[in-house]
């Protein structure tokens, strides 16, 4: 599902100015790895994108501090 149903999704999150802006990350590794992840006809594992992403949709919700 994150190569084809939500990839426009994943995608707006992971190059976000919020993502960038978190310095948490090292942001260029997991968009490569995502990259690699959608090119791989026999990707095994979405398991660490989706920690990603679900810790990114996790802050966004919860932070104070609100990036535009």
């Amino acid at each position: 599902w994150m190569t084809s149903d939500l990839r426009e999704y994943v995608n707006d999150n992971l190059r976000s100015i919020y993502f960038k802006n978190l310095d948490i990350f090292d942001h260029k590794q997991i968009i490569e790895s995502y990259d690699k992840f959608c090119k791989d006809k026999n990707n095994k594992s979405s398991f660490q994108i989706f920690q990603v992403l679900s810790f990114l949709i996790f802050h966004k919700s919860f932070s104070q501090k609100k990036y535009v």
